[in-house]
């Protein structure tokens, strides 16, 4: 018989329990019953057994591997002799401490002359060791008891020797404690159970409870807490969350107080607290018939494993059932819900007690203990009557398979229909459940068969929900069309489209009934039936007409609307022009004609800016009947087609200037400021247009005493803003009329003051 299964560091493992047989995978008994270690390997193939004690009942209940890769177990003894020395008195504590290979460094007893055994030992920061006990005596090592079965915790230097002691409990039985854990302060967590209701017990819920107690590095109690019914609730196991408190594996035949339901008989249960003990959730597991719980442990992802033993066939429990007892492994996220479950076994008895009884491999996958009287089904080696039975799973063992399965309802689902059954598509999975997401919609939760007739219109979700051998929902919309009244619709597209366009979307009016297919006709209209949308660059240029039709169904009429639409060819506009020149003598009455440039679109109308009279049909124009000047004649196509590319207007700069142009220069100026004859420059006659000009005013000394680039920029007898004398003054210019050749003038002036 094995009370748990414990990693070591080489991925393999350590089994304990305790045995009464002779041959086989046992050498040398001690006694009636021994205790046993057995060591595996990663593969499960045992290196060592090795089996201890005296010649009365000896049973070995927990172990640790150490640091040095040696062990330290716990367990209880009956008597001295052989392997046992120092037995107190009736039942002991057994302690001993082996090396890598299973040789004896050393064993302790401790107890009284009552009933004292080991359940659960752990080592301690301090290189000692912490037990937990349950005890019935009050003498010899044990002190301080409350009053029938205490839990006792013992302290131990890594030596053995006893530091200190303590009993926990109340005056009636309080059992284990199944679990020691020790915190990163030196604190204690000690699981087990009580029937207690006094002393250090403050509330007890009914029968047994699950007791969960606290200890300071000194063995106080800093808090205790109880959780149960008023049936029997056991403590199985313990293990530490993420943000420091503790899940708890229990199991429970209660449905009140702090058990929300009992799935029938023995459940399994699990319960979540914080770090000071307070219920955060709680749920149980199990079918009707007996759930048993063995030990759980804590994924990296939050979820926990369960392991423990069942016969129920119904339930939460719903793989096969290979006969008698089987394993039971059960995945649940950290929301409680079930993410995956399997049973092995055969058809005997085949389960696990208390105790480490599942071990995390480095591969991902766990390592089972317990025992088995079968012969048949997953037992492949048997050695006879109620073996010790070890199952490697590796990491797929537990990972929901991803449901393949779906289902669907004809549509439309028309109010006056008859009943709808579901639509299933291959390897759906049976013994589900269908809800609708209101209750105005009426379905069959077992078959899922809708009577529209008997619903309201609207619009539902159905969800069909599994939950074993794992908990899956899978769902699916349906509404309920009441008969439609056709209400006004139209649709259309946008104008014009230009066969060089991409795509044109069609415009439609709200409401739209939906649903329905574009066509068109003739042929040559490319158009997408679902959207409506014409490929306009795909197209060829004409008159179509769309067509949109939606098929009548037991809901709705038969929809049909056409409308006409053209397809533009696309033309390149063009508006260029220009003439013979840019620039015209006013002295010339020769009419100027445009030159229109390659593919001019005629049609359109000639214009100028004012004071320029120009033929608007034409074009034409004549010099001699406008002022010197800049202008600008515009070509514009006023209607351009509906798809063109191009500029509907071109607009071109014209230069009116006058021809026979001289430059007058005078021989006198008075600058006086009477504004008389005040300035001295050369000065064109009216009408002349000037491109370069450049003049330059000498003293008699022959210096310059002015110069300018700028026709307008005349001298006003000053140099360096000195008034110059009054006298004979030299000049030389040189200029250029628009369309007139380089000229050069010279010559004196006076200046009167």
């Amino acid at each position: 018989m094995t009370f748990g299964s414990y990693p070591t560091s080489d991925s393999g493992s350590v089994i304990i329990g305790y045995t009464a047989s002779t041959n086989g995978d046992i050498t040398g008994p001690k006694g009636s019953f021994d205790i046993l270690v057995i060591k595996l390997d990663a593969a499960g193939n045992k290196e060592w057994a090795r089996n201890y004690g005296g010649p009365a009942d000896d049973y070995g209940v927990a172990i640790q591997q150490l640091p040095d890769e040696g062990y330290i177990l716990t367990g209880l003894t009956n008597g001295n002799g052989s392997d046992i020395s120092g037995h107190k008195g009736g039942s002991d504590v057994f302690v001993m401490r082996l090396d890598r290979n299973g040789t004896i460094l050393w064993q302790r007893c401790y107890g009284g002359t009552g009933f004292d055994a080991g359940f659960s030992i752990v080592s301690t920061i301090d290189g000692g060791f912490a037990v937990g006990c349950t005890t019935s005596s009050n003498n010899l090592d044990v002190s301080g008891s409350k009053g029938g079965i205490d839990i006792w915790i013992i302290k131990l230097s890594a030596s053995g020797t006893l530091l200190w002691q303590r009993t926990i409990g109340g005056n009636t039985n309080d059992d284990g404690p199944h679990t020691i854990l020790e915190n990163s302060d030196g604190s204690l967590i000690v699981g087990g159970s009580t029937l207690s209701n006094n002393v250090d017990i403050t509330l007890n819920k009914g029968s047994f409870d699950v007791w969960i107690v606290k200890l300071s590095s000194a063995g106080n109690i800093v808090w205790q807490k109880t959780y149960g019914g008023t049936d029997n609730d056991l403590f199985k196991w313990l293990a530490k969350d993420r943000t420091g408190g503790w899940f708890i594996l229990a199991e429970t035949r209660s449905a009140d107080g702090d058990v929300s339901i009992n799935r029938g008989d023995l459940d399994l249960w699990v319960i979540h607290i914080d770090n000071n003990g307070n219920l955060l959730t709680q749920k149980t597991y199990g079918g009707s018939g007996v759930d048993g719980a063995g030990s759980l442990h804590y994924l990296p992802d939050g979820d926990l494993v369960l392991f423990g033993y069942t016969n129920s066939t119904n339930g939460d429990v719903c793989p096969t059932l290979r006969g008698g007892v089987d394993y039971l492994l059960l995945r649940v996220s950290a929301a409680g819900e079930i993410v995956t479950q399997k049973t092995l076994g055969g058809s005997q008895d085949d389960q696990t007690f208390y105790g480490s009884s599942i071990a995390a491999t480095l591969d991902g996958g766990f390592r089972l203990a317990g025992s088995s009287n079968s012969s048949d089904g997953d037992i492949t080696t048997p050695k006879g009557e109620n073996d010790i039975w070890i199952v490697k799973v590796d990491s797929n063992f537990l990972k929901p398979v991803p449901p393949s399965f779906s289902f669907n309802y004809r549509t439309p689902v028309c109010i006056g229909d008859g009943n709808l059954s579901p639509v299933v598509s291959s390897g759906f999975k049976t013994g589900g459940i269908y809800r609708a997401s209101s209750p105005a919609l009426v379905i069959d939760s077992i078959t899922g068969i809708i009577n529209p007739s008997a619903s309201l219109t609207g619009a539902y979700i159905i969800t069909y929900t599994i939950t074993c051998p794992y908990t899956y929902s899978t769902n699916v919309s349906v509404s309920i069309l009441g008969i439609t009244t056709l209400e006004p619709f139209s649709f259309n597209y946008t104008a014009p489209i230009c066969n060089s366009s991409i795509n044109a979307a069609v415009v439609k009016s709200s409401p739209f009934p939906e649903g329905g297919k574009f066509t068109s006709s003739p042929a040559g209209l490319m158009i997408n039936e679902i959207t409506g949308t014409i490929a306009a660059s795909a197209s060829v240029a004409g008159n179509y007409t769309v067509t949109y039709e939606r098929s009548a169904t037991s809901c709705t009429p038969l929809i049909r609307q056409s409308i006409s639409v053209v397809i533009e060819a696309s033309s390149i506009l063009s508006t260029s022009f220009s003439y013979a020149s840019s620039a015209f003598c006013i002295d010339s009455s020769i009419y100027q004609m445009p030159v229109p440039a390659t593919g001019f679109s005629s049609g359109g109308i000639f214009s100028a800016s004012p004071g320029l009279a120009i033929n608007p049909i034409t074009g034409n124009f004549n010099p001699a009947t406008a002022e010197a000047g800049n202008y600008t004649i515009i070509y514009t196509v006023p209607v351009p087609p509906a798809c063109y590319s191009g500029a509907i207007s071109t607009s071109i700069p014209v230069t009116l200037f006058k021809c026979n142009c001289q430059l007058f220069v005078p021989t006198a100026f008075t600058p006086n400021n009477d504004g008389k004859n005040d300035f001295f420059s050369g000065f064109p006659v009216a009408g002349c247009l000037i491109d370069y000009y450049n003049i330059s005013v000498y003293n008699r000394w022959s210096n310059i005493v002015f110069t300018s680039e700028n026709p307008l920029l005349r001298w006003d007898g000053r140099y360096k803003n000195e008034n110059q004398p009054g006298g004979v003054y030299i000049y030389k210019i040189q200029y250029q009329f628009k369309n007139q050749s380089l000229k050069k003038l010279a010559g004196s002036f006076i200046l009167l003051r």
